[in-house]
């Protein structure tokens, strides 16, 4: 298929490091054939409004990604303007939109000006395409996530649209959403500056196919904030940052699983309402481990493997346990951090594919008599190491979903080939979830009447408390569609869960509550310590 035509618009030949990386990233579907450049772009600022704002904008917005450089690309001619401007509003001379037409540039890509006026006789093909950080059905206008911490939301909205003359009105061609740490905004941003430098050939692709995500625009209209508004921010978020030193320092997670039997339920109606602790066996946990967590059945599923976290070095364990008693009756992994022990059933053997993300790329571990008897290194996944890996095989095609470690928060990304042991490729629509409701990886992937459905960790507010069921709606080797479908939490005192899995019988899940210890931080401290000397001084046998 031939390249797009394209044009970006820039101010002074000036470029942000994450938008240079989102064009490389459509180097293969693009060409970038004209640079327009703006010189005279004005950004007004009230000075005795908005000072404060403009001082959390230098401290908090300011990053390596937001550098701005020179762009100038090899064979892209240059056409400097100078805009015409009318109620704030920018716009093309007429005589540089006819040179547009006249090459025939398909698309046009905004990475300056302010708000821009779309010509009614620009004939691009796909017209002006424009990033907006925010989802307009809610945050419309501006500063970028500055309202969502603000407003305690659970995530930032990023969108790529076709402009329009209605501000954040347009086509969306491509959505996306990415986590909040409600207690920094600099760390906020810098996360949905990274999130964004994917979405453009995303949206690129699916204005190929002819497809658009949305078109809603009904959001509130939102303007720099006042003084008072950026004060109350900045105490906002001091006061986080002491709560969460609170927590780290005294508090820790408890967890355990709860195994409950199905009664002839189906996975998804087992998971149509919240979940009560009650209705279950809940095991008493081994004293030489602090927590059972991130449960799967055996193959057969006469056990339940768990990751068991050893009170001594903090490291995590995989073990298996009775499934009827909750006994414990054997340690399979040790003296490395281990966790997330997916059980395959291969013809006649089992396997383990447990998170090994700290220390090897993904292997699938053989067991033999209920121990790990050999390894098999994954062809194509050796440069990776993926936080909770779930192997699941559709047909012909043998498919791994994942995160990485450096955004397992709010990145899905998925590989797959026509072996279980590789070679694995990326898939093209990588990350395929960028949503730090349900992106990551929470159990093994459920089929139903003939439809499929993923557990995914709802991570937006902290680790591990609740999980969204989402429907694959399109699954190829080149195509990845999902839909929310519902949340799923328990009803008690609890938190969780955040790994929830089926065999015929049963459905198991992990929950956890909050308890306070003088050891809390000093624990925490260690049991970090001892998994990055664990990293160097350990390796994954072959």
């Amino acid at each position: 298929m031939p390249k797009l035509k394209a044009a970006v618009i820039l101010d002074n030949l000036s470029i942000k490091k994450w938008q240079r990386e989102a064009l490389t990233l459509c180097s293969d579907v693009v060409d970038i054939e004209l640079i327009l450049n703006c010189q005279n772009t004005k950004n007004r600022r009230a000075y005795g409004k908005n000072i404060a704002y403009y001082a959390i904008n230098i401290l908090c917005l300011k990053s390596d990604l937001t550098r701005s450089t020179a762009f100038l690309q090899n064979n892209s001619e240059v056409m400097s303007f100078s805009s015409e401007y009318s109620k704030g509003w920018q716009k093309i001379p007429d005589g540089l939109i006819n040179e547009i037409n006249a090459r025939n540039i398909d698309l046009l890509i905004k990475f300056g000006m302010n708000l821009l006026t779309i010509p009614e006789d620009l004939k691009s093909r796909f017209g002006v395409f424009s990033y907006h950080h925010g989802d307009p059905e809610k945050y419309r206008g501006r500063p970028a996530g500055f309202y969502e911490i603000l407003n305690n939301e659970d995530r930032v909205g990023i969108i790529v649209q076709r402009l329009s003359n209605k501000l954040d009105g347009g086509d969306i061609y491509a959505k996306a959403f990415s986590k909040i740490w409600h207690h920094s905004y600099k760390k906020t941003a810098f996360n949905f500056y990274k999130n964004s430098i994917p979405l453009l050939r995303k949206a690129i692709s699916n204005a190929l196919r002819g497809e658009i995500e949305s078109n809603s625009a009904s959001g509130k209209m939102y303007t720099l904030p006042t003084n008072s508004q950026s004060v109350y921010f900045l105490f906002s978020l001091l006061m986080r940052k002491l709560n969460r030193i609170v927590y780290g320092a005294f508090f820790e997670k408890k967890w355990n699983i709860l195994v409950s039997p199905r009664k002839d339920k189906s996975p998804t109606k087992m998971l149509s309402e919240n979940i009560r602790r009650i209705e279950g066996m809940v095991p008493s946990i081994d004293r030489r481990y602090t927590f059972y967590a991130d449960p799967f059945f055996s193959a057969d599923g006469s056990k339940i493997y768990v990751e068991a976290l050893n009170r001594m070095n903090g490291l995590g364990e995989i073990i298996s346990l009775n499934k009827k008693t909750g006994r414990m009756e054997k340690i399979l992994l040790q003296e490395n951090h281990f966790s997330y022990p997916q059980s395959i059933g291969v013809d006649d053997a089992e396997y383990l594919f447990p998170e090994i993300v700290h220390f090897a790329s993904p292997h699938f571990l053989k067991l033999k008599h209920g121990m790990v008897s050999s390894y098999e290194r994954i062809v194509g996944l050796e440069s990776y190491r993926l936080a909770d890996a779930t192997y699941f095989q559709a047909g012909n095609l043998h498919l791994i979903f994942a995160s990485k470690l450096s955004d397992a928060s709010d990145n899905l990304y998925l590989f797959y080939s026509e072996s279980r042991l590789g070679p694995y490729r990326e898939h093209p629509m990588n990350p395929i979830v960028v949503d730090p409701t349900c992106a990551r990886m929470a159990g093994s992937i459920l089929q139903e009447d003939g439809k499929l459905f993923r557990i995914g960790q709802n991570n937006s507010f902290g680790y591990g408390n609740r999980v969204w069921i989402c429907e694959i709606r399109e699954l190829t080797s080149s195509k990845y569609i999902e839909e929310k479908i519902r949340e799923v939490g328990f009803q008690d005192q609890v938190c969780g869960p955040h790994t929830i899995n089926f065999d015929k019988e049963s459905m198991v899940m992990d929950f956890y509550v909050d308890q306070f210890s003088l050891l809390s931080g000093y624990r925490r401290f260690v049991s970090l310590a001892r998994r990055k000397r664990a990293t160097t001084e350990f390796g994954m046998p072959t």
